[in-house]
């Protein structure tokens, strides 16, 4: 059961949540610079993702997984090219805090909505 005291914190986590994913800045920037303790801020992604999962949960009267616990898979798209040729240059670089992604023109448009779909929890 959840008290009036852990609901007014979830809400606070949750404005929180989005003033960092607003600031642009990782979680580590974010935190030092709110004087945040990281282990607090994924205490509390946590907690939101659960009750977003509850809420969904309860909504619809059957288990379902919230869309940020998610995972989508990505099949490897089958090329002529072998993996040693080398490549034209990329038409698009999506750079992410710890990965570089490089998109050609012959990469399908499903592959990049799914992608896209990945990153954008990453």
């Amino acid at each position: 059961m959840e008290t009036e005291k852990y609901k007014i914190q979830l809400q606070r986590w949750k404005e929180l949540m989005q003033d960092r994913m607003n600031s642009k800045l990782n979680v580590v920037e974010w935190c030092k610079q709110n004087k945040v303790g990281k282990d607090a801020y994924y205490y509390w992604l946590k907690q939101i993702r659960i009750e977003a999962g509850v809420e969904t949960d309860s909504k619809l009267n059957k288990q379902v997984i919230s869309e940020s616990n998610s995972f989508v898979e990505i099949q490897p798209v089958a090329s002529s090219i072998s993996v040693s040729a080398p490549r034209s240059r990329p038409s698009a670089i999506i750079r992410g805090n710890c990965f570089e992604i490089e998109l050609f023109d012959d990469t399908s448009p499903s592959f990049i909505r799914k992608l896209i779909e990945v990153v954008r929890y990453a």
